[in-house]
């Protein structure tokens, strides 16, 4: 899953976003799937060539390209469709709140084993996190790129490769 939220937060924001922002307002206003008058088409057809283009840039198909309000969203979907009744989460120690609250929350309601690995003086080690890894037989990693508490930026292809080879999924935060 690969979110582009970089823009929600993002100052000043650049000429195109703001024109295209301010056409959605004065010209277009309508909602893509509701209505079927022109302007909707309109709408419509600018989502889902959006869509296309993510989905080319991504290498994804088409159909698994989503829009959510944010990256907390998104987070808290993906970690509530992925995870089932006993599966095992290895994550860290320096996951933004919008992970480790919802890890939490699903803990207890689904009986997860959340495996924490700590930051080991103010880093996360990533053969740390490996071991981990292979000490989980069904599950998911669940881990920043760059870490909002310490700025360290792990190598998730490296994480993300141990984990496939493991047969477990993976939910990276990039935002």
């Amino acid at each position: 899953m690969i979110y582009l939220d970089h823009a929600a937060t993002s100052w000043p924001k650049p000429a195109p976003v703001l024109a295209a922002v301010q056409r959605w307002f004065t010209e277009l206003g309508v909602s893509a799937a509701r209505g079927d008058g022109p302007r909707q088409a309109e709408v419509a057809a600018i989502v889902d060539e959006t869509r296309a283009r993510l989905a080319a840039s991504t290498g994804v198909p088409t159909e698994r390209v989503a829009f959510v309000s944010g990256a907390t969203e998104g987070l808290n979907l993906a970690l509530r469709a992925l995870l089932r009744p006993g599966d095992r989460v290895v994550t860290t120690a320096a996951e933004h709140s919008s992970v480790a609250r919802v890890l939490r929350e699903l803990a207890a309601s689904l009986r997860l084993q959340v495996v924490v690995v700590p930051l080991g003086s103010g880093r996360l080690d990533d053969a740390a996190i490996e071991h981990e890894l292979a000490r989980t037989p069904n599950g998911l990693l669940v881990c920043s790129h760059a870490s909002n508490v310490t700025g360290q930026v792990l190598d998730v292809a490296r994480l993300c490769a141990a984990a496939r080879r493991r047969g477990l999924r993976s939910l990276i935060d990039a935002s």
